[in-house]
């Protein structure tokens, strides 16, 4: 299924306008545990709609964990629409001095 970036963006604007905050960021660390961070991750976008990790990209094993997480979480959605339609988009700006993270 095709969900292009103009979508996400569209999506997003929404989605914070009626928010009328920022999303709460998870941190990804070495000692996470994936079946945990899916719950959260599950439980936040049932709740707000959307969530977001945050993920140094340098590290190896936080990039495995997020990835099992994310590959987790259609098992834990609550409707089975619900989970063949959750979609990552992970974005880091590379030109920036602090670029030392990713967020999913």
């Amino acid at each position: 299924m095709p969900y292009p970036w103009t979508e996400f963006k569209r999506r997003w604007s929404r989605l914070r306008k009626q928010l009328k905050t920022d999303l709460p960021m998870l941190s990804v660390t070495p000692r996470t545990g994936v079946h945990k961070l899916a719950t959260a991750l599950a439980s936040q976008q049932r709740q707000k709609g959307a969530a977001v990790i945050r993920l140094n990209y340098n590290n190896n094993t936080v990039m495995s964990i997020a990835a099992k997480a994310l590959a987790t979480l259609p098992h834990l959605a609550q409707s089975e629409h619900l989970g063949a339609s959750l979609v990552c988009i992970i974005r880091w700006d590379v030109l920036a001095s602090d670029a030392k993270f990713a967020y999913a």
